[in-house]
């Protein structure tokens, strides 16, 4: 039952790492832990942890450092980062799912806009370009982390 639980939510939470309803990688991050816990944190669990984990901060670390660092190569500095994360912020509760980089993508038009007429567009699509792939980043390290978990379920049990 617990294996079963846990790849539910791991399968889920590699879903939110495309579809962003849930905190994708926290939530493949904590089912693996939690899985951990419960089995009694034998073998070579912390191994697995520690793995899993810095695989996770990767792609946490890729998911905000990509867009943001795209925005600042098209010419945002950092006070009109700031204004397009508040963006992010009133997206995310405006629309759920997808408000978050709808959000950031329009508070970084609206400021370049603002800074740079000519290179708003450019900016604009540069930062699309940078969230896709650090969605992309995102699927990849939760779908790796959910198949470490898989390969150490299934070592365990043939051992």
């Amino acid at each position: 039952m617990l294996v079963a639980l846990t790849a539910i939510a791991i399968v889920i939470g590699i879903a939110g790492t495309l579809l962003p309803f849930v905190p994708g990688i926290g939530l493949v991050w904590i089912a693996i832990v939690i899985y951990a816990v419960v089995d009694g944190f034998g073998g070579d669990a912390l191994g697995v942890l520690i793995i899993v984990t810095v695989i996770g901060l990767v792609g946490i670390y890729a998911g905000f450092r990509m867009p943001q660092r795209a925005a600042s190569d098209g010419g945002l500095d950092w006070r009109a980062q700031l204004v397009a994360a508040a963006f992010a912020v009133g997206g995310f509760f405006l629309i759920p799912v997808v408000g978050a980089p709808l959000g950031f993508v329009l508070g970084v038009y609206l400021m370049m806009q603002l800074a740079n007429r000519t290179h708003a567009l450019q900016a604009t699509v540069a930062t699309i370009k940078a969230l896709l792939i650090a969605s992309g980043i995102q699927f990849a390290a939760a779908t790796i982390m959910g198949l470490i978990w898989a390969g150490w379920v299934l070592v365990g049990w043939v051992a």
